[in-house]
């Protein structure tokens, strides 16, 4: 399996990966650190899984989501966030 881990925060980064390896140990996991390299990532790999935070500079996770999905329909997208008023937002992208 295919994941893309995208967050500003290294810290969170680091922790997200640490769980997926954990749950999945055999995944390959590619991390960025912002909207352009994660969209450029997407662009050079199919990935199955896109762990997105919502909160970051220059473009939420919420547009990067629909950014990902115009250019991978089947990806899988999971928001990273504490903040809970994106909820129905990060809903909505797939309704």
């Amino acid at each position: 399996m295919k994941i893309l881990i995208a967050d500003d925060e290294m810290m969170m980064l680091e922790e997200t990966k640490e769980s997926v390896l954990a749950a999945s140990s055999e995944s390959e996991i590619t991390c960025v650190d912002n909207y352009v390299d994660a969209l450029k990532a997407v662009e050079e790999t199919a990935f199955d899984i896109a762990c997105l935070d919502i909160e970051m500079p220059g473009m939420n996770g919420l547009e990067l989501a629909k950014r990902i999905k115009d250019k991978c329909a089947d990806i899988n997208i999971i928001f990273v966030t504490a903040y809970s008023e994106y909820a129905l937002q990060a809903h909505e992208i797939y309704c």
